[in-house]
């Protein structure tokens, strides 16, 4: 416990550095079994009409030792954006990747050139000829993402995140007193291990 408390205090310092930091709170197992259920139901409802989510870093970060809800403005996740280790939203099929958010500019001038490739909005590239090809349903994957503020504290593993659905976005805002009416505002579930 002492241990956990050190951390904590770590994790603010860290967090507070950060230029569009609005808040965090630690969650306890009564609002992870919360989160988890409200995400369950979220994923449940179509995306684009007909295609279920499934959110994988929420999960994932919500089965780590200990889990954190931090409240930011879009400047937080620019200041480490060339760090993020994968894509934040893919569409599959069991295994195969139909579609992913790309944020290379480069990459998708690339893509933009091929036939066999659509982009949807600025930055979401679909692969035709894997979609025809695809055998299982698909489905909207956000996968968990290393958060890399918190990748090197002391004492810690398996540093992994995910952004919450709306419902738990709202929920995660009522309970660190956040302006729930504040568009700019976001929220990301961060999760840990011990070492």
């Amino acid at each position: 416990m002492k241990n956990e408390n050190k951390i904590d205090q770590e994790i603010y310092v860290t967090l507070r550095k950060i230029p569009g930091f609005e808040g965090h709170i630690k969650l306890d197992s009564n609002a992870k079994q919360k989160i988890l259920t409200l995400e369950q139901e979220a994923g449940k409802k179509a995306v684009l009409g007909a295609i279920q989510a499934e959110n994988q870093g929420v999960t994932n970060a919500l089965n780590r030792q200990i889990t954190y809800a931090i409240a930011y403005r879009p400047i937080l996740f620019s200041t480490f954006k060339d760090k993020l280790d994968k894509s934040s939203v893919l569409m599959m099929s069991g295994k195969e990747i139909l579609g992913e958010e790309i944020s290379d500019p480069e990459k998708i001038i690339k893509l933009k050139a091929r036939k066999d490739v659509m982009l949807l909005g600025s930055s979401f590239v679909l692969y035709k000829d894997k979609i025809r090809k695809a055998k299982e349903e698909s489905k909207i994957v956000l996968p968990e993402r290393t958060f890399p503020p918190l990748q090197q504290l002391a004492n810690t593993k398996d540093n992994t995140s995910g952004s919450p659905s709306p419902p738990v976005d709202m929920f995660l805002k009522s309970k660190m007193n956040i302006n729930t009416n504040d568009p700019d505002i976001g929220t990301v579930i961060v999760g840990l291990n011990l070492k």
